[in-house]
């Protein structure tokens, strides 16, 4: 935008992109790797995050209900 700063920008949505003047820069770094080799869509909504906790929730519920049927874990 205005000639003499970085435009920095997050992947992670919940952080809005912001403008650094270029005589403040200590350090600049290089993403290089996601912990997968793809990176991932970065427009997730707060919706779609909810929806993937509550299917891990629902994962982790009956994963533990197989174990608690199967004897192998106890509360």
């Amino acid at each position: 935008k205005e000639k003499g700063s970085l435009l920095l920008c997050s992947t992670n949505p919940l952080y809005q992109p912001y403008e650094v003047p270029v005589g403040e820069v200590l350090e600049v770094w290089k993403f290089v790797h996601y912990i997968s080799p793809e990176l991932p869509e970065p427009n997730l909504t707060r919706d779609d995050l909810s929806r993937s906790v509550m299917d891990l929730q629902k994962e982790v519920s009956r994963m533990r209900k197989a174990m608690e049927t199967q004897g192998r874990l106890a509360f």
